[in-house]
């Protein structure tokens, strides 16, 4: 069987985290605000807050996690920097990969998984979820000089494979922790589109 929209709620109902629902674009986003002195990742407003939307593709034979806008270098002047930075990331660290919106300047972190005819487990979910946001923390450090000075420093990549790897293990109970701190997220009819608002889980 395939997974469907309300196994991926069910999952975050168990988690106690807050989303909002996109029913047409079988879409759900979560927001988290992340420890500001543990990265310096900031989001387009300046705040320590981390936005993934779960994407459930191909009649939910296909699970994806991106984290969408999560940096723009429309207006970089060292854009050659970054790309070789986001490389240098990936060849380091297990799952993530980036893309690229040359119309937008969008680089957007995602994790992939085919799931066929099996349904996603809560443990396969919640390491999804945590390498994202690992991922994005450990990643700004190189993409973020690169954008400044155009230079990709390789030494300034922090985390990795062996660290990726440590924190899937604790993904469930970093994820409860995080829930207290996770929000709604206004940003979802923008991202997926459409003209009516997102449906809200009803989680409060």
């Amino acid at each position: 069987m395939a997974t469907t929209i309300s196994e991926i709620t069910s999952l975050l109902d168990d988690a106690e985290l807050r989303y909002q629902i996109n029913e047409d674009q079988q879409a759900i986003a979560i927001g988290f605000e992340i420890d500001s002195d543990s990265t310096g990742y900031r989001d387009s407003d300046g705040d320590p807050n981390v936005l993934l939307v779960v994407e459930i593709k191909e009649n939910g034979e296909f699970l994806s996690i991106c984290g969408p806008f999560a940096w723009n270098v429309r207006d970089c002047p060292h854009q050659p920097a970054v790309f070789e930075s986001l490389v240098l990331y990936q060849a380091r660290c297990k799952m993530i990969r980036f893309d690229y919106d040359p119309k937008d300047g969008e680089i957007r972190p995602n994790v992939e998984m085919p799931l066929e005819d099996a349904a996603i487990t809560e443990m396969q979910f919640h390491r999804l979820l945590g390498v994202m946001l690992q991922a994005i923390k450990d990643a700004d450090a190189i993409i973020s000089h690169a954008m400044k000075t155009g230079v990709a420093d390789p030494s300034l990549i922090t985390g990795g494979r062996v660290a990726a790897e440590t924190e899937a293990d604790s993904d469930i109970e970093r994820l409860r922790q995080l829930a207290a701190q996770a929000g709604g997220v206004e940003e979802l009819e923008k991202l997926l589109g459409g003209d009516d608002p997102p449906k809200d889980s009803g989680v409060t």
